[in-house]
């Protein structure tokens, strides 16, 4: 007599979008610097639904208001997008505006019919791992609010782990205020609250190898990205006129499947573009110009990654989708995919839908949701949307 076994269900992953939220207007450096950076006509295709044409040198990005953010869940839900992770900044700052907003509806009306379904998880980058040194209480509060995005299925035995990613830390620090610090004292905390530990995941660039000596270091679960861009691509061939997004996909894919490879855990990303020629014309107080030889030529950016056509986002959404799927007993547990990004306009990465019709409004947000159907093997819902 012989026994046959049953391979485990494969899951269909939760899919969400990379927020960072400077679009409130220009009452402070950061807001202005956005406004200043899509006033150009060239840029104002990516300006986000809610903004403002004022004039042919000047624009307004505020959507600081509880109606924009009512109208971007809807988007966000109709489209398939899970959940949100905000970029974390502290309650007393203006690039908290849409955290706030968001956990202003949420807290009113979750999981009523009025309130769309999409949950959130933080990013802890410089400013929200200086907030997690000064203590945890304000993270564990969060951790217990029922739509805070956790794990889809048990990892190492844990079910429902909270989705917490970390970005741009110094793995390799030690002592009071390191990232390895905090992650520890976070996971005590959670511990002696009763809430499942959380799941850690490393953002940072390089190799499979790479990355997976900083989630050592960290103490993380699993690595990911905030943006898959490989500047090794950037030879002088493609200065100057933007790498191919196929080109772009196939390295952010081939990047995963190594990982695979290595039997590294991983939460898989999307990364929707990259093309920060706005910032390059006077760089940002927050980021250095392009570094490589080549491709920053007298404060002019020549690297950046081609706008993807439709077809190019939706096929790539399906590949980085079904691998996740395929994986979803193994490398990629967690369940979760990441898109980069909801609304790095001026960043080049954006799938929020436009203010202008053409070319875009919401076609990426098509492309993404069309994506997650055909790689889910799940069938579409047509959406009609307008503004």
């Amino acid at each position: 007599m012989s026994l046959v076994g049953t391979a485990p269900a494969l899951l269909n992953p939760a899919v969400g979008a990379i927020r960072w939220d400077a679009w409130y207007g220009g009452t402070d450096s950061t807001g202005a610097y956005v406004e200043e950076a899509l006033s150009p006509s060239e840029w104002r295709y990516r300006l986000p639904f809610f903004a403002k044409e004022l004039n042919s040198t000047s624009v307004s990005t505020n959507g600081s208001t509880i109606s924009v953010m009512r109208q971007e869940l809807s988007y966000a839900h109709d489209y398939n997008i899970s959940y949100w992770a905000f970029v974390a900044y502290p309650p007393t700052t203006n690039l908290f505006y849409a955290q706030r907003n968001y956990l202003a509806v949420m807290d009113q009306g979750w999981n009523t019919p009025s309130v769309p379904a999409v949950k959130f998880c933080l990013i802890l980058d410089g400013n929200g791992l200086s907030m997690l040194a000064k203590g945890t209480a304000y993270f564990l509060e969060y951790f217990k609010k029922p739509f805070y995005q956790t794990t889809l299925q048990p990892v190492e035995g844990i079910a429902n782990r909270p989705l917490v990613f970390i970005f741009g830390a110094n793995a390799t620090a030690r002592g009071p205020g390191s990232a390895a610090a905090g992650i520890g004292a976070l996971t005590a905390a959670c511990s002696a609250q009763g809430i499942p530990k959380p799941y850690v995941v490393s953002m940072s660039f390089g190799s499979a190898a790479q990355q997976a000596k900083e989630r050592e270091a960290l103490g993380a679960d699993a690595v990911s990205t905030y943006a898959s861009v490989d500047f090794s691509y950037f030879t002088p061939a493609y200065q100057g006129v933007g790498l191919p997004y196929a080109l772009n996909a196939a390295q952010e894919l081939g990047n995963a499947n190594a990982a695979a490879a290595a039997g590294l855990d991983l939460v898989p990303t999307v990364t929707a573009g990259w093309d920060p020629r706005p910032r390059e014309v006077r760089s940002p107080p927050w980021q250095h110009q392009q570094s490589k030889p080549g491709c920053n030529v007298s404060g002019v950016a020549r690297c950046w990654v081609q706008d993807p056509t439709m077809e190019e986002l939706r096929n790539h959404t399906r590949d980085v989708v079904a691998f996740a799927r395929k994986h979803s007993n193994g490398v990629a547990s967690s369940g979760v995919v990441l898109v980069s990004a909801w609304n790095e306009h001026d960043e080049g990465h954006w799938i929020c839908p436009s203010l202008r019709k053409e070319p875009t409004q919401t076609t990426k947000l098509e492309a993404i949701r069309d994506g997650v159907a055909s790689g889910t093997q799940r069938t579409v819902t047509t959406v009609a949307t307008s503004l």
